[in-house]
């Protein structure tokens, strides 16, 4: 957690020859990853494009390792190593936390956010509260958006997917006003069709999950007023919209039988993965929208003993959703919720620029964090759960915290670095639930309870220390040790008396290895392990969800290699290992976590050429991995996710003296299927719902780039 090393996923710029320099500022510094004790995955703009990524959830088909999910109820959730915060209640923070140009990002909803106009992803691994603050337990994902230059330009991205029959539009133009002032405008468009079909056509069913229409701008002026003062203000809006719900059983139960039989459907009933699926409600579809403001200004002042930065960010989203969570053609179950989350930040911090042996960093900051709930659920299964009950749940969290972090050369090529950050905070709830129609579901399940105002305070002290040795100049060995800490809280499902769940504790050590050899070549390796104490887990058991804390652990190893084999042709790999336990769990049951690949990987190959005539050409093509994938803590409660190798690969022609280049992309060639997330049906004993990995496409891609 000090200024980073990087495990390289981004491709070098065409025509380095694999020397181009990655610098990477998730960790508070801007520094070279070859000279950086920490692991850090950087993913480029071009890898985003060359990839068709358009959204957080699909990161991990670049940076392997890393797994987003999102599960019915429409947050989203991040491993980094085996690990990460469970999906459910939208109170947990993210222990795998979100960035964006610095500012912390609270809620599972902002994982929703789609990537445009970003300039590089730098995902942090392991833990890393020191200097990114509380929260940061398990690791995070640092999004840098792009900034204004000096000059005018334009770039414009356009996508079109064969199969789902999806288009991407996205662009920006940077506009200088004054010498010392520049602007930039960006903004993108989706029209992402469904890849799960609904077998029930009956309107007003949705055709297909997850459709989405996505609309989000962006604009970042740049002001350099003085030699030593440099301000940066940026004001983002997304409006968000899915429809569906791609959840199929997978088993089927007698339960599941009489359900379907019941709403007239016995027919379309299938337990096969093949992105099939029967969803109907005379309320219509499955449907989600989100609209979402983010604010950020940072300021830079050089004072002399080194820069004075300000980090200023404010961010609100308004999420509204139904959701038909019986996952039938029939009409048994409804959820309406509303979620609205408001955030203000404010981060003050020096960063020396000492001449000798010694710099250190130092700040300050302090968020407030509000979060709002309306839900209301219906059941009305034939000759079942029955009842309805409506609940309100508010939360605001106030947190501060001081930080630090000396760096200290011992002799020469020698240095170690220290942290440490203070951390308070403050949580309120306030939560009630009605019922409105009574029957089993309120009295067995949801029981009604008066208003209820609960808090809690916390003040912990979290720490890192890392020694980092250069034999060479080519060669960086490091071995670290660092704590970190993610607030507990109040879960919005359970009843006051049972709801609070205490803070999680992380503690990670890591032992690497960083070479760079001729002509660019990197080969990059880490042996790590983390354990955390009282994990916060969440627990659906096909009728509730249970929140309890839990012990686990993640033990295993990164490697990284970027090679140049030839002018213009360039071989990567990278690779995670991590062999996760759950410490609670019943003796002789595979005890490895829920969403935890043993093994994520890639391998690639690239070719960038000339062909004549002021033309140039690229051939890529790449085969991920992911491991076998359990999906709950009992792994007998639903079959895991099998293995998912995935075969990608890109055609693309250029003229660089006109800046456009046109690209044909396919993902997932071999059409591998898998499950991504699945659970116990709700209240059909012994059947199992689960999404589906993402299928076949091709698309076709148009990009400008005038310099």
């Amino acid at each position: 957690m000090q200024v980073l090393m990087a495990q390289q996923t981004s491709q070098p710029a065409e025509g380095s020859g694999g020397e181009a320099e990655i610098i990477v500022t998730a960790l508070k510094r801007s520094g070279s990853v070859q000279n950086t004790p920490a692991t850090v995955s950087v993913v480029s703009a071009d890898a985003l494009a060359s990839a068709n990524i358009a959204t957080l959830e699909q990161l991990g088909s670049v940076a392997p390792g890393v797994i987003i999910q999102r599960p019915p109820n429409n947050t989203a959730n991040a491993t980094i190593r085996g690990i990460g915060t469970s999906p459910g209640p939208v109170s947990f923070d993210q222990g795998a936390a979100l960035f964006v140009d610095g500012v912390y990002a609270a809620r599972g909803a902002d994982f929703l956010s789609s990537l445009f106009d970003i300039e590089r992803i730098e995902v942090v691994k392991g833990t890393q509260a020191a200097v990114l603050g509380k929260n940061t337990s398990l690791g995070a994902i640092s999004l840098t958006t792009r900034k204004p230059g000096k000059e005018f330009a334009v770039d414009a991205l356009a996508s079109y997917e064969f199969y789902n029959k999806s288009t991407i539009l996205s662009g920006g133009v940077n506009v200088p006003l004054a010498p010392n002032l520049s602007v930039r405008f960006a903004g993108q468009y989706q029209d992402l069709a469904g890849f799960s079909r609904n077998l029930d056509r009956r309107p007003p069913a949705e055709r297909s999950a997850r459709q989405t229409d996505e609309w989000a701008g962006r604009v970042t002026a740049v002001w350099n007023a003085t030699p030593g003062i440099d301000v940066t203000l940026s004001y983002a809006h997304e409006n968000l919209k899915n429809t569906g719900i791609p959840y199929e059983f997978v088993v089927s139960s007698p339960a599941a039988v009489g359900f379907f039989a019941a709403a007239g459907t016995p027919q379309l009933l299938e337990t096969r993965l093949n992105h099939r699926y029967a969803a109907w409600n005379s309320r219509g579809p499955t449907r989600l929208r989100q609209e979402s403001d983010r604010i950020n200004a940072t300021i830079n002042a050089d004072v002399g003993l080194g820069t004075l930065t300000s980090v200023t960010g404010w961010s609100r989203f308004d999420q509204t959703r139904y959701t038909d969570y019986d996952y039938t053609p029939g009409d048994f179950y409804d959820d309406d919720a509303r979620i609205i989350g408001e955030q203000f930040s404010q981060e003050l911090r020096l960063t020396t620029s000492l001449e000798g042996s010694f710099q250190f960093l130092v700040g300050g900051l302090y968020v407030h964090n509000s979060l709002s709930q309306d839900l209301a659920q219906d059941t009305h299964y034939p000759g079942g759960m029955n009842g309805a009950f409506q609940a309100r749940f508010d939360q605001k969290t106030d947190t501060w915290s001081i930080f630090g972090q000396p760096e200290l050369e011992i002799v020469d090529d020698l240095k170690l670095v220290g942290g440490l950050r203070v951390t308070g905070e403050k949580k309120r709830v306030d939560m009630q639930r009605q019922t409105v129609r009574p029957g089993p579901f309120t009295t067995l399940l949801y029981p009604a309870y008066a208003r209820t105002q609960l808090s809690r305070n916390e003040t912990v002290v979290d720490g890192s220390v890392t020694l980092q040795y250069k034999p060479t100049s080519d060669l960086m060995l490091y071995a670290s040790w660092g704590q970190g800490t993610k607030g507990g809280g109040y879960s919005d499902f359970a009843l006051p008396a049972l709801a609070e769940y205490g803070k999680e504790v992380a503690r990670s050590v890591e032992a690497g290895a960083k070479w760079r050899g001729p002509n660019g070549m990197t080969i990059n390796g880490a042996f790590f392990r983390t354990v955390v104490d009282n994990f916060q887990n969440n627990l659906f058991n096909g009728t509730n969800f249970v929140v309890q804390n839990i012990d686990v652990s993640s033990t295993g190893f990164e490697l990284s290699a970027a090679v140049p084999l030839a002018d213009g042709l360039d071989f990567s790999l990278d690779g995670t290992y991590a062999k996760t336990k759950n410490k609670n769990q019943i003796a002789g049951l595979d005890d490895r976590l829920p969403r935890s690949p043993r093994l994520a990987g890639k391998v690639a190959l690239e070719y960038n050429g000339e062909i004549g005539n002021g033309m140039g050409l690229r051939l890529a093509g790449d085969l991920t991995y992911r491991s076998m994938i359990t999906h709950q803590n009992d792994p007998r409660a639903v079959p895991p996710g099998k293995a998912f190798p995935t075969m990608n690969a890109i055609v693309g022609v250029r003229r660089d003296d006109l800046g456009i280049e046109v690209s044909l992309i396919g993902r997932n060639l071999n059409n591998a299927h898998s499950t991504s997330f699945g659970f116990p049906t709700p209240f059909m004993p012994g059947s199992v719902l689960a999404a589906p990995e993402d299928g076949r496409s091709i698309a076709l891609q148009l990009r400008l780039k005038t310099r």
